[in-house]
């Protein structure tokens, strides 16, 4: 998989910011907005790189799985 897999994909559901990558290793990583990165007003948390990660690959999986049986 590449590096970030959400590259350009994600915004904050808060401001709207483009949501980035913090930190270099893969099991540190996180995502953060930001514009809350940058203390330029937005106060969204950092997330789990992770933990998006394997939410999304899985609700992906069952979804096509759903389409697949239709």
């Amino acid at each position: 998989l590449p590096l970030n897999i959400f590259a350009g994909k994600l915004l904050c559901g808060t401001c709207k910011s483009p949501i980035r990558v913090i930190g270099g290793k893969r099991s540190y990583r996180s995502l953060m907005c930001a514009s809350a990165h940058a203390n330029a007003g937005c106060k969204e948390g950092r997330f789990g790189y992770a933990s998006v990660e394997e939410r999304v690959l899985a609700s992906l999986k069952d979804n096509v799985a759903a389409i697949l049986k239709k």
